[in-house]
C-alpha cells in the first residue's frame, strides 16, 4: 500500500481535512493533494513529520508492504457470529454490495461507515482498525460474555435499555454481586439472573403503562 493512500485514509479516518491537516504540518492544502495523489513522493524528514502528527509509527507509513487489518477483522468477525454480509449491512445501515467492498479492500470506509460497522459489531473503531500501528494505543477486548450482553442490550427498545442499566446498577452497589477473589458466585449464575429479569422487563412492557419497575431484591 502506497505511502498516499495510507496517508489519506489515516487522515480521514481522524476527520481532519487536507487543509487542516496541512495547517498542522506548516505546508498547503496543495501538498497534502499531491502526496495523497502520489503525486510526490516524501523524504524521511517528511515521513516523520506524518508520523508525528498523525500518531502514528513511522514504519506505517514508510512501510509499503503494510495493510490495514480491518477489512480481515470485519469478515472473520461477522464469520464467526455465523451473519450474513446482508445481515451485517443492515446493522451497519449501508448496502450489501458496499460491504463486501470494503470486506475485499476495494475501497476504504469513510468514518461514518468506519463506525456503523464496529458499532454493529460492539467494537471501538480503534479495534476494528488493529491501532497496535498507532503510538502509545491500547485495545479494548470483550470476552464472549461481555459481548453476547451487548447484543442483547442492543436489542432492547429505550425503556427496557433504562431498565436494565437500571438493574446492572442495582446488582453492583448491593455489593452481593461484586467481583472478588473469594466470590462463589459464578459468572453464568449471574448472567442468568440478569437474562431472566430482562425477560421479566420485557414481559411488564408490553401489558405495562411503560414505567419502570423497581429492581427485585437480591439473594445474598
Amino acid at each position: 500500500m502506497k505511502f498516499g493512500e495510507k496517508l489519506k485514509f489515516i487522515r480521514t479516518t481522524l476527520n481532519l481535512t487536507q487543509q487542516e491537516l496541512a495547517d498542522q504540518l506548516g505546508t498547503t492544502k496543495q501538498a497534502i493533494s499531491r502526496y495523497e495523489n502520489s503525486e510526490r513522493e516524501p523524504n524521511i524528514k517528511t515521513v516523520n513529520s506524518f508520523a508525528e502528527k498523525l500518531g502514528v509509527k513511522v514504519t506505517l507509513l514508510a512501510d509499503d508492504s503494510f495493510y490495514f487489518p480491518f477489512p480481515d477483522k470485519i469478515k472473520s468477525e461477522r464469520e464467526r457470529r455465523g451473519w450474513s454480509s446482508k445481515h451485517l449491512a443492515e446493522l451497519a445501515h449501508m448496502s450489501e454490495s458496499r460491504l463486501i467492498e470494503l470486506e475485499n479492500f476495494e475501497d476504504f470506509p469513510d468514518p461514518v461507515e468506519l463506525s456503523n460497522i464496529a458499532e454493529a459489531l460492539s467494537f471501538s473503531t480503534d479495534h476494528l482498525l488493529g491501532r497496535e500501528w498507532a503510538i502509545g494505543s491500547t485495545l479494548p477486548t470483550l470476552n464472549d460474555n461481555e459481548l453476547s450482553l451487548l447484543l442483547q442490550y442492543r436489542k432492547l427498545n429505550d425503556i427496557g435499555k433504562q431498565n436494565l442499566k437500571q438493574y446492572a446498577d442495582f446488582l453492583v452497589s448491593s455489593g452481593n454481586f461484586k467481583r472478588s477473589v473469594q466470590s462463589t458466585i459464578s459468572n453464568s449464575t449471574i448472567e442468568e439472573r440478569v437474562e431472566a429479569y430482562r425477560q421479566e422487563l420485557m414481559a411488564e412492557e408490553k401489558g405495562a403503562d411503560g414505567s419502570s419497575p423497581s429492581p427485585p431484591a437480591a439473594n445474598a
